[in-house]
């Protein structure tokens, strides 16, 4: 034969095979996908590159690569910065000031004035109770 025969006709499978087939296909990817995701991941915390700029401006204008972060050290102020770009072209810019501390003092708790920024429930009550009563007093000026 030369390849070419008009009576042969290849051996036609059926829908239902072609779709067990592209389901084990399927199947089969999905089983790799898992397998990579069991494997254990190993996180290794990255050594900073420090660059070195000349104040928040120098920071600023410092490019960074899509999907990137810089650390910048500033080399006249105590302080660095931390510029990203997204993947998208975002830029999130932070800056940061270096503060002594002393290692063996305790950490001094934070303190807020609460009774400046709170109400009390008796407060609250007397405050309703004007309101009600300047209410009141607008009604029957109306009235007359």
């Amino acid at each position: 034969m030369n390849g070419y025969s008009p009576y042969y006709m290849p051996q036609m499978q059926s829908p239902y095979m072609q779709d067990q087939q592209v389901l084990q296909q399927r199947i089969d990817q999905l089983s790799q996908m898992q397998n990579q995701y069991k494997q254990p991941v190993q996180t290794q915390q990255p050594n900073v590159n420090w660059i070195q700029v000349n104040g928040v401006d120098g920071a600023r204008n410092q490019i960074v690569q899509p999907g990137g972060t810089s650390w910048m050290m500033d080399n006249n102020a105590p302080r660095f910065y931390v510029k990203s770009v997204d993947n998208m072209g975002g830029v999130n810019f932070k800056a940061f000031e270096f503060k002594e501390i002393q290692p063996n003092e305790a950490p001094q708790p934070v303190t807020t004035d609460m009774d400046n920024r709170y109400v009390t429930r008796e407060e609250f009550e007397r405050f309703l109770s004007n309101i009600k009563a300047q209410t009141e007093e607008k009604g029957e000026m109306k009235h007359e």
